[in-house]
């Protein structure tokens, strides 16, 4: 059950990091359609949401998460007819975003890879990191919201 590629991926996270993504995956977001965001912080879906995940084992856990980040990765029409794309397709979505070229002949690590350095290459490191936080988000805040999840 599940996609195998990230199902490896969330295998390497630490329960605390999953827990951080799980929060990150449920907050709002002013990135993601208002449909996909609102479900993920209304009242009712946090308590739901809760019980869930700490009544669930490891496993449960990352298919939880699993399920929720390819739900966000999602286009419209897969949404509406409840499909969801794989990992790679996620990836390759993301990667054509950032300006990964020919990524179908990549693995899905060569993919990761360069998403990962095409975001780095867009990054100016000596700019001042005031101020970050409302350009991108605070995912401090964000991770930090699980325990307001009920």
């Amino acid at each position: 059950a599940g996609d195998p590629e990230l199902a490896a991926v969330l295998g390497l996270a630490s329960d605390t990091e999953l827990e951080e993504l799980l929060a990150i995956a449920y907050s709002p977001s002013p990135l993601s359609p208002v449909v996909k965001s609102a479900a993920g912080w209304r009242d009712e879906w946090r308590g739901a949401l809760r019980d869930q995940w700490e009544g669930a084992g490891r496993r449960e856990r990352e298919e939880i998460l699993a399920q929720r980040l390819l739900f966000l990765a999602a286009t419209g029409p897969d949404t509406f007819q409840g499909r969801l794309p794989t990992y790679r397709t996620a990836l390759r979505s993301l990667g054509a975003q950032v300006g990964v070229t020919d990524s179908r002949q990549l693995t899905t690590g060569e993919l990761e890879i360069e998403i990962f350095s095409q975001l780095l290459e867009g990054f100016d490191f000596r700019s001042p990191m005031h101020g970050a936080s409302e350009a991108w988000g605070d995912g401090m805040a964000a991770s930090g919201s699980l325990g307001t999840l009920g």
